[in-house]
């Protein structure tokens, strides 16, 4: 007996208009993205490294509703934890790279 229940071909399943595969205004990946880094990798598949090489910038967190993300200068090692609810208000990051540039450089 042949199964015809499942009818749908799925390479027919066209999309019609814009495919918009930008994230949610306001969520982690955005914010990411608003400041500049860009995605690095998972080793778990959860949580997710995000970096600006030009700034030697790392930023951790475990999952994309995670309360917490963590900001780490990769040339110094230092870091900072920031509840992800307060990424909005960030405008800049600096960091010793970028920071040479600028007031107090060397």
């Amino acid at each position: 007996m042949t199964d015809t229940t499942n009818t749908t071909d799925d390479t027919d399943a066209g999309v019609a208009g814009a495919l918009d595969l930008r994230p949610p205004a306001g969520g982690i990946l955005h914010q990411m993205l608003r400041l500049g880094l860009q995605f690095d990798h998972s080793d778990d598949g959860t949580a997710q490294t995000w970096c600006d090489y030009g700034k030697q910038l790392r930023c951790d967190f475990t999952s994309t509703d995670a309360d917490t993300v963590t900001f780490t200068d990769m040339t110094t090692r230092l870091g900072r934890d920031i509840p992800a609810k307060d990424l909005p208000q960030i405008t800049e990051i600096i960091t010793w790279r970028s920071g040479q540039t600028t007031e107090g450089a060397v």
